[in-house]
């Protein structure tokens, strides 16, 4: 908009004068000739339309540099022509005013030959998974091996088509701001969007190409919250378009405002919440920290070595890797990728909500073969021929030993914390009745936390869960009394991904199979659909 819109008006005063046209300017002689004065005002009083405030910024110049008021309103006058014509020259054909300029996307940071050269060769070399592994350990965080990986291949899915999201859960002080904090060092800066807290309007106005192919992570989801529409909308259509009604500062009329946002964009976000919001659920991976006692006791090893000689000595390696990656994820071709194998995989039915979850899975793989590109083997399209990049087993396995433990407690209609405490109870249940009668036997939240080591806030949250769920009873207590439990069965059924073919069994039957013939959808439409 026109600086009007913000409350300041920048004008300027360019004009030659003669001295006889402000003889009380001091130190002027009568017939001099003045040489062009620009005069920058700024202009805090509202609409110039308004007779009154043009008169205000008239007596203001007048007072201050001598100037006639007739001249000071010409000009005034003239600036709101031009201004009306500026505006004029903004609107579209349908008198709708775009709010983001389209100046085309950022250009990518260029690579020299020999960076590209370095960079490739370390793409193409074998076990790129295992140092990946070492690098991520290297930048200070010990232990967690599937959710850093995790984290990594989020963030490099931001170049892809249909790129991954992602939920990091824990209780307060686990390391998730840690585990946010390593993917974003280890993404190019240019492609990394970081913020605090989001607005509930804010992803509406990122600029037309302010999310596109970035990774966009929040540090604790209470920040992020209020904006989970357009967020999601980012996230499932790749777009986000609104409408919105300003008022004009000219005619004082309102009118409509378009802004887009383009993705597809990689998303990462924290929070200590037990449970996130279910349609979120869908379009995440959430990946639980581990907070058991040979965790905590890796953290602190790390700890009191990084303070050590050896430890201080090595933080130059840091850098090293942190620009290795810059250039292995600058290298990395957006090329699209295609599962030769997708017609012989299977995936659990039994819940609508895995028709996305299949898609994030399917998206896993192939975010892996991306990674993988300078390893893996190309095709081409015969209509358009376009190369793609062709999905290996190999990185079926690696997806599905990601997968097995994510989705797993995704899946499951108990939160991973309830199902940790559940399994928990029942291991002292069973130690206590020497393997008899662990579903009769009453138990107490004192005993629990004893057990567990957790926190009484930790232990009551997932309890009440379990309770409302039906998988524990409260026998026992009420208000002043100790409440007394008592397991159901049922927190030890078996993996919802029972159904999930295993790497072995896949390439057991690619061996044995001839040509891969795509599915018969026809029965499923009606006629001419």
């Amino acid at each position: 908009k026109i600086p009007v819109a913000s409350d300041f008006l920048h004008y300027r005063l360019q004009q030659s004068y003669a001295a006889s046209a402000v003889p009380d300017l001091p130190g002027i002689s009568s017939g001099a000739e003045l040489c062009p004065v620009m005069v920058l005002g700024r202009f805090a009083g509202g609409d110039l339309y308004n007779s009154r405030n043009r008169t205000m910024v008239v007596n203001n110049l007048h007072r201050a540099f001598g100037l006639a008021k007739t001249l000071l309103e010409q000009h005034l006058l003239q600036l709101l022509e031009a201004t009306e014509v500026w505006i004029g020259q903004q609107r579209t054909g349908k008198g709708v005013v775009s709010a983001v300029e389209a100046a085309g996307p950022p250009p990518p940071v260029p690579v020299t030959d020999q960076e590209r050269a370095q960079a490739v060769a370390e793409l193409s070399r074998p076990g790129l998974m295992a140092r990946l592994l070492d690098d991520l350990t290297t930048m200070g965080t010990v232990g967690e091996d599937t959710n850093k990986v995790m984290v990594y291949l989020i963030g490099t899915s931001r170049k892809m088509e249909k790129p991954l999201a992602g939920t990091i859960l824990s209780q307060s002080g686990a390391g998730k701001s840690s585990l946010l904090w390593l993917v974003g060092q280890l993404m190019p800066p240019e492609d990394v969007v970081s913020y605090s807290r989001l607005s509930p309007t804010a992803p509406g106005y990122m600029g037309q190409y302010g999310a596109k192919h970035k990774l966009l992570s929040v540090d604790e989801r209470v920040g992020s919250a209020a904006a989970d529409y357009p967020l999601r909308s980012l996230l499932s259509q790749g777009v986000f378009t609104q409408l919105i009604t300003t008022k004009d500062p000219l005619s004082g009329k309102m009118s409509v405002m378009e802004t887009k946002v383009e993705g597809p964009m990689a998303y990462l976000e924290t929070t200590t919440c037990m449970e996130i919001n279910e349609e979120n659920a869908s379009r995440v991976f959430e990946l639980v920290m581990r907070e058991d006692e040979a965790q905590t006791a890796r953290i602190h090893a790390y700890q009191r070595w990084s303070v050590s000689p050896s430890g201080l000595s090595a933080r130059h390696q840091q850098d090293v890797v942190r620009r290795r990656h810059h250039l292995m994820q600058r290298c990395l071709e957006p090329i699209p990728v295609a599962i030769p194998y997708a017609d012989w995989l299977t995936f659990p039915t039994r819940w609508t909500r895995t028709r996305r979850d299949q898609a994030r899975f399917l998206n896993l793989i192939m975010v892996m073969a991306f990674f993988h590109q300078y390893q893996r083997p190309r095709g081409v399209l015969p209509e358009t021929g376009e190369v793609y990049i062709e999905a290996t087993t190999e990185d079926y396995r690696m997806a599905y030993d990601l997968a097995k433990d994510v989705l797993t407690g995704t899946l499951h209609d108990l939160p991973q914390s309830c199902q940790d405490l559940w399994k928990a109870a029942h291991a002292m249940l069973a130690l206590c009745t020497q393997g008899g009668k662990v579903y009769e036997e009453p138990f107490t939240r004192r005993e629990l936390r004893t057990f567990t080591h957790w926190s009484d806030r930790r232990v009551r949250e997932n309890l009440d869960k379990l309770v409302e769920l039906e998988y524990v009873a409260a026998t026992a207590g009420s208000q002043g009394k100790t409440y007394h439990y008592r397991l159901l069965p049922g927190g030890d059924s078996g993996s919802p991904l029972d159904a999930l073919l295993t790497p072995d069994a896949l390439e057991a039957r690619l061996a044995q199979a001839g040509p891969v013939t795509s599915p018969d959808f026809s029965g499923l439409c009606p006629a001419g659909v």
